[in-house]
């Protein structure tokens, strides 16, 4: 019911905005809040430069660390090219099996994981996991922090520098990633991702291939193409080509630039750097890698010409297993395949699907029992906390395909059944320990060991022994375990070489030969290691890299993985030792003694650390940006003269956060309309319920129709309007499944008390009238309740699908007045339930069903844009009960993935689109009683602005039966 105000001889009719409530008396927060697990607790250990902000059990890792960045952070800076002072925090966390690190700079901060990377995504070659990710971090940190001279990046800085340190990171991630994997990779000699075999095989790849990667494909994250890291891949060789011949010169001239005007683009920025326009840079670097590698490719000799069992691009065949002389167990993804483990027949190719399955980013499974068990890793995600997700070890029957769970909070990886038990490797922070898993999920130590990395376990088939593929001081190798009289192993060194790393072992079915993987000469092959010769036998000469052998149970056949490019495939050769080349002893090199408890001296002296003390969010909580607002509310030119002027206000805004991301607030105070307004919003994760609490009083101008003492509407008049008050908000996000097929839910509800009055030109309170007895001046109260819930069922998504292929999503919001003044309460609910199919995976083609559900006690109380056919964006439904059927069909054309460099715009793909939708009152008391549809379809592109900005633009048509006309449409 609308309201009515009287104002000399008119009325005028004033209700809620037309557009729905947009919220805006809520502060607009840069920072947001993390929920960290419930009694994770934090230490401080401060240095010169950094406060290592430690989860409780992290300590001897955080003086690690600490050193690590001191030690490195002089030439860090000296890459970048500036001294800026860094004082900067770094969060070590112990919660979560999930290995990361990363810089944000709102607020400003590293955060690392612990855990060290599972499997050969780093080099091998780092003395621990903190030398590796601590220097690449740094890199971002000091990018971040960096910039001088006067420009945007020094003016932004007076007031906000989280700002300024944003804006120094908006560039293409390659070149982030580039500097920083450039910079790990000068660190500790043969170290690095730009030392590591496996890290260069798809640039190897990619340049000797008909398509090379062209500079903006190196420079941007791909959306559809294999391999995902191509920009880290790319980006790190072309900074490395770049920064080799200057001392990395060309970098300090970008980020100046950078730092003075960032909004140029980095094409302009590279051509600063480099003195070369981009398009010729890019083909000077690609013919200068071709031909570096069409010379490392002559020198290689002859290749290993191995028959291909079945591949495709994009695809990956991980660690092949032979079930029986005709069938692999193979875990397989791609494009167009659902993750999971899959039968595969070595004649044919042809595949059988065994479970839909996530894995570790080792890819490590094991057959057991004979083959009629598999074992294998998966992170399961914590429910509540985003952030923690712990490996638990699983049993899956090859003959039900029943998934079971062997462990709970069990932290453990790499499972291997042997000697009746299953054993499995356990985190244990950077290091990991051998554990065995015992019915009822629990482990327990089968060896101590401290400080020392395990890769993996590969038990004799006599189980005498074991071959432990570990990793001590950045020497990964083989360690022979043989048990005593007690159950103990005792470990010796076994196999290692002097340039070198050993990647996986398996042994040969009756034990003979130790089959694995090494990087000699820069390229991962196979070879075979011969017990009573103590030789070992090179199996394969191949271009770029091939892994993971496994022997048929005849020893006939060599099934691996061989990496052509953007693509694994699985092949096969026949098994002839005694054709293959020795490799000389010469190359190989005496082992890591090994020890219990290996001595790793601490670093407190090289950081210079200073006394611990516990974590308090309030010592961090002094605003991060201080900063001038300006807002505008006028007259329209040609508007009434009655109309209210709110005119210009000017103000300022604080907003602070502390690094654990526990607290965050904002603030803003302004003098508009010759009055001072404001508004504050502050929000913690320190709870699972996210809450946040608002207030408020800020003016807006609304326009409203006026109408005449016969009730007639005789015109429009902008008015001013004032909302005061307090709202409180909780939310509730729950990850329900994590697997191949996705369920989550969310869970929030606001609720407010606000006051409204409306007011003219003079500032004077429009008084309303017919109001239930509202007094003269009084503002108009209510205590509104907004619930609202998502739901998130099975859905799943290749990475080539534009949508879901399978899946189902539900999302309802209400509003509920639940007391109004002077008014009739207002009722609203909005929900819509989607399902996903796939009409072909292999093609990517995907139909989106949709039905909705639309009621409300009047109109506009709900933005409707998305929930009207399209062509009927403008209608305006009144109150009722209203349901919406849909049906969307969307088929890529062109996986684009590639742009420019001198215009900062990145294709992702073009795609074509088809619909049809409807909307229809089913309510005989509602108001609006037209009936719209639309069928139509048109083209849609996918792109990606400036590196962070991503947009999908439609173009097509819309044809509307009850009109008989069509409508241009942009969604």
């Amino acid at each position: 019911m609308r309201s009515l105000l009287r104002t000399g001889l008119l009325s005028l009719a004033v209700g809620c905005s037309l557009l729905g409530r947009a919220h805006a008396q809520s502060f607009p927060l840069a920072y947001d809040v993390v929920y960290r697990p419930a009694g994770t607790r934090y230490q401080v250990l401060t240095s010169r430069h950094f406060q290592v902000i430690f989860q409780d059990g992290a300590e001897t890792e955080a003086r690690d660390l600490a050193a690590i960045l001191e030690a490195e952070l002089p030439e860090t800076q000296a890459l970048v090219g500036t001294e800026r002072r860094l004082r900067m925090p770094v969060v070590l966390n112990r919660f979560t099996d999930v290995a990361n690190g990363f810089v944000t700079p709102l607020p400003f901060k590293q955060e690392i994981e612990a855990v060290n990377i599972k499997g050969n995504r780093l080099s091998a070659r780092h003395t621990s996991w903190l030398w590796a990710v601590g220097p690449h971090e740094l890199a971002h940190a000091v990018h971040a922090q960096s910039g001088t001279g006067l420009g945007v990046g020094a003016v932004v800085r007076w007031f906000a520098p989280d700002v300024t340190r944003s804006l120094n990171l908006t560039m293409p991630p390659g070149i982030i990633e580039g500097a920083a994997v450039y910079r790990e990779s000068r660190v500790q000699p043969g170290a690095g991702r730009l030392n590591f075999s496996l890290f260069r095989m798809p640039f190897r790849a990619a340049m000797a291939s008909e398509k090379p990667w062209s500079l903006a494909q190196m420079l941007e994250a791909p959306a559809y193409s294999q391999p995902f890291n191509r920009f880290y891949i790319g980006g790190a060789h072309l900074f490395q080509y770049l920064a080799e011949p200057d001392g990395g010169r060309f970098f300090r001239r970008v980020l100046a630039l950078h730092y003075r005007m960032p909004f140029l683009g980095h094409g302009v920025e590279l051509w600063y750097g480099t003195g070369v326009w981009p398009a010729a840079l890019g083909r000077r670097f690609r013919a200068s890698m071709r031909r570096q590698e069409a010379a490392r490719l002559e020198a290689l000799g002859t290749l290993t010409q191995p028959r291909t069992i079945t591949g495709a691009p994009g695809r990956q065949q991980r660690r092949p297993r032979w079930l029986n002389d005709s069938t692999l167990v193979v875990y397989v993804s791609g494009y167009a395949v659902r993750p999971g483990f899959y039968r595969i027949d070595a004649a044919t190719g042809q595949r059988t699907l065994i479970s839909h399955q996530r894995i570790t980013e080792d890819f490590y499974f094991s057959l057991g029992e004979e083959g009629r068990a598999l074992y294998f890793t998966r992170y399961v995600q914590d429910p509540f906390a985003a952030a923690k997700a712990l490996a638990e070890v699983f049993r899956l029957n090859l003959e039900t395909g029943r998934t079971e769970a062997l462990t709970k909070a069990g932290r453990a990886f790499a499972p291997v059944a042997a000697r009746g038990a299953v054993w499995a490797l356990q985190n244990d922070g950077p290091y990991n320990r051998w554990m065995q898993v015992h019915p009822g999920k629990k482990l327990t130590p089968v060896m101590p060991s401290r400080r020392v990395s395990l890769v993996h376990l590969a038990p004799s088939p006599s189980g005498e022994m074991v071959a432990v593929l570990a990793n001590v001081a950045g020497r990964q190798g083989l360690y022979r375990a043989v048990f005593g009289a007690d159950g103990t192993p005792t470990l010796t060194p076994w196999l290692f070489f002097a340039e070198a790393s050993i990647l996986d072992a398996d042994w040969s079915p009756e034990g003979r030969f130790l089959l694995l993987t090494a990087d000699l000469d820069g390229v991962a092959n196979v070879y075979a290691y011969e017990q009573h010769t103590d030789r070992v036998l090179q199996l394969t000469n191949v271009a770029f890299g091939a892994m993971e052998p496994s022997l048929s149970p005849d020893g006939g056949t060599l099934a691996f993985v061989q990496y052509h490019h953007e693509r694994f495939d699985l092949v096969q050769i026949t098994f002839a030792p005694e054709q293959a080349e020795e490799v000389p002893r010469a190359r190989r090199a005496s082992g890591v003694a090994w020890a219990a408890t290996q001595p790793i001296e601490a670093m407190d002296e090289a950081a210079d650390v200073g006394p611990i003390r516990p974590y308090r969010a309030r010592s961090y909580l002094a605003p991060r940006m201080i900063y001038p607002t300006l807002r505008y509310d006028g007259r329209a030119a040609g508007g009434n003269e009655e109309d209210t002027d709110l005119g210009v206000g000017v103000g300022l805004a604080v907003q602070g956060e502390d690094p654990l991301e526990r607290w965050a607030y904002g603030a803003e105070a302004f003098y508009q309309d010759a009055r001072v307004w404001g508004r504050l919003t502050a929000t913690t994760g320190r709870t699972v319920l996210r809450p946040a609490l608002s207030f408020y009083d800020v003016p807006t101008t609304v326009v409203v129709p006026v109408v005449d003492d016969a009730g007639q509407v005789v015109g429009s008049r902008r008015v001013g309007r004032e909302e005061r008050g307090a709202t409180v908000g909780v939310r509730l996000p729950v990850v329900l499944a994590s697997n191949v097929f996705g369920t989550a839910a969310s869970v929030s509800l606001r609720g407010g008390y606000e006051q409204e009055r409306f007011f003219g030109p003079d500032g004077k309170t429009l008084v309303p009238t017919g109001g239930n007895g509202s007094s003269p001046g009084t503002f108009r109260s209510r205590l509104r309740l907004t619930p609202a819930v998502s739901l998130v069922y099975r859905l799943q998504a290749n990475p080539r699908d534009v949508r879901p292929n399978t899946g189902t999503t539900l999302t309802a919001s209400a509003t509920v007045d639940a007391w109004r003044e002077a008014e009739d309460r207002q009722r609203g609910l909005i929900a819509q339930l989607t399902h996903y199919r796939s009409l072909s995976l292999r093609r990517h083609t995907g139909v989106r069903l949709q039905a909705g559900l639309l009621t409300q006690n009047r109109g506009a109380l709900y933005n409707l844009d998305h929930f009207l056919p399209r062509g009927y964006e403008d209608a305006f439904l009144d109150r009722g009960t209203f349901l919406q059927l849909g049906l969307d069909l969307v088929q890529p054309l062109w996986f684009i993935d590639n742009g420019f460099v001198i215009l900062p715009v990145y294709f992702k793909a073009l795609y074509a689109y088809g619909f049809a939708e409807g909307i229809t009152p089913v309510d005989s008391r509602a108001r609006t009683w037209s009936r719209y549809t639309a069928v139509g379809g048109g083209f849609g592109l996918q792109l990606r602005f400036f590196y962070l900005v991503d947009l999908d633009l439609r173009l097509g048509a819309s044809y509307l039966p009850e009109e008989q006309r069509w409508e241009v449409t942009y969604r």
